[in-house]
């Protein structure tokens, strides 16, 4: 157990600054656009990185400060996550409708990288949770 003193590490907590860009300026900024241009965002953040398996997308999605990403259900043309964790509630808690098309967007794109099969994804938040949901054109691994 950590003692009070000691700080979460990164990780886990979601960095002031990067709440500001999320929750606060980049919807004023980008208004009705928001979801879109975060999803196309996510994607091309992800060209810049390279993963051989689901493991090391959900590891980079938690050492990212995205959340805890968990697989909750895989069908031949669709995969769907659950996002999870404290930076995750804490943005649900400080605006009811975070978007986290930014998340959906690099995941689509990791997955399409890896399987070299084209993918979309969506966001979806409900009661609390956020799900994100993967559907590629071609049977997924």
């Amino acid at each position: 157990m950590m003692a009070s003193t000691e700080q979460k590490p990164l990780h886990t907590r979601q960095p002031l600054s990067l709440t500001l860009l999320r929750d606060q300026l980049f919807p004023t900024l980008f208004q009705e656009d928001e979801p879109n241009i975060l999803y196309w965002a996510g994607k091309s953040l992800a060209q810049a990185y390279t993963f051989e398996n689901m493991t090391q997308i959900s590891t980079f999605f938690s050492e990212a400060g995205f959340g805890e990403l968990m697989l909750t259900h895989q069908a031949k043309l669709e995969i769907r996550f659950t996002l999870t964790g404290e930076c995750v509630s804490a943005r649900l808690n400080k605006r009811q409708n975070a978007d986290f098309n930014l998340e959906a967007g690099f995941l689509a794109e990791s997955i399409q990288r890896m399987t070299a099969t084209n993918t979309e994804a969506q966001a979806q938040v409900a009661d609390k949770a956020v799900t994100l949901t993967v559907w590629t054109e071609d049977p997924f691994m």
